[in-house]
């Protein structure tokens, strides 16, 4: 399945890119893809927030 992000949620992650270093290097591709890069950058933040 592939789902692309509609313009609106786009240009919101867009301006969320600029912000957010660890979110920068997502490209969205589709969906699905999006949501897997998302849930990894959490996990490792949480990891962080764990060893720290």
């Amino acid at each position: 399945w592939e789902f692309a992000l509609c313009s609106k949620c786009r240009t919101h992650f867009t301006c969320l890119q600029k912000d957010h270093e660890d979110i920068s290097s997502i490209e969205i591709l589709d969906f699905s893809e999006f949501l897997v890069n998302m849930i990894n950058i959490i996990d490792s933040e949480i990891d962080l927030v764990k060893e720290g």
